[in-house]
């Protein structure tokens, strides 16, 4: 797949650091990535999410985030 076709329709995305769990904030500064702006998360099924640095054509794999508890979002129109 290209990124146009992985980036958005398949739920795939990049969020801001601001949006991740306190952990995870944490873990960045951990790994001295505090400077970042943003990761991508890439869904692979349901919950399941691949977290990165993406960098031109290459993400650059962070975490493996089996229950979507990184960044985790509410339930829509509830």
């Amino acid at each position: 797949m290209t990124w146009a076709e992985i980036d958005g329709p398949c739920g795939s995305h990049s969020v801001g650091i601001e949006d991740l769990c306190t952990e995870a904030q944490d873990q960045l500064k951990k790994l001295g990535m505090e400077e970042l702006e943003s990761l991508f998360s890439l869904r692979i099924t349901g919950e399941r999410r691949v977290w990165g640095v993406k960098d031109v054509a290459v993400l650059q794999i962070l975490w493996w985030d089996p229950k979507h508890s990184v960044c985790p979002s509410g339930k829509k129109h509830t």
